[in-house]
């Protein structure tokens, strides 16, 4: 089997549901209270269930997953600070610049999982698993930093502290997140 029809078969079922969710959307779910129950569902039981589910099954006898997780995060973090060195290259708008930072440094949880299982099986799941939990926490933290940042509350350092897990910022979406 080619890697193109492994990682088409891998994602395919993901746009089916996006199609499928906004044909329901459209045609029988219109509700938008229903939808956000729909989505706290997913986000807070379904998600987690399916990574604890994952960690459960994994095996983590290789100890490559320390290694993965810090190279994807030394990667991230070298992506953000390029990205700060050269935003005023990138755009001068600050709420587009944030998107744009978000959108940079963030992952699709949902086709990181599938492409992981379908390219590398329960193991590149296990990682993929492992890689979310660290990384969940790294890039908020990053978004928060940078948004309160450049949003007129100082510098980046001075932000620190506003993203602190218990701080109702990094819960709440800023300007230039959506």
């Amino acid at each position: 089997m080619s890697f193109a029809y492994t990682l088409i078969a891998a994602i395919f079922p993901i746009f089916a549901a996006i199609i499928v969710g906004a044909i329901l959307k459209k045609y029988l779910i219109q509700s938008s209270e229903v939808w956000a129950g729909i989505d706290r569902l997913t986000y807070y039981l379904l998600l987690p269930a399916l990574l604890m589910i994952g960690i459960y099954h994994a095996d983590f006898s290789t100890g490559h997953a320390g290694t993965a997780v810090i190279i994807t995060m030394a990667a991230t973090l070298a992506l953000a600070a390029v990205m700060l060195i050269f935003r005023r290259a990138i755009t001068k708008n600050t709420p587009l610049f944030t998107s744009i930072f978000q959108g940079s440094v963030r992952y699709n949880s949902y086709v990181l999982l599938a492409v992981a299982e379908a390219l590398f099986g329960s193991d590149g799941l296990a990682l993929a698993i492992v890689f979310i939990a660290v990384m969940v926490i790294v890039t908020n933290i990053l978004a928060v930093v940078v948004l309160n940042a450049l949003n007129g509350r100082g510098a980046i350092l001075n932000a620190l502290p506003l993203a602190w897990p218990g701080t109702p910022s990094f819960w709440r979406p800023g300007p230039g997140q959506s």
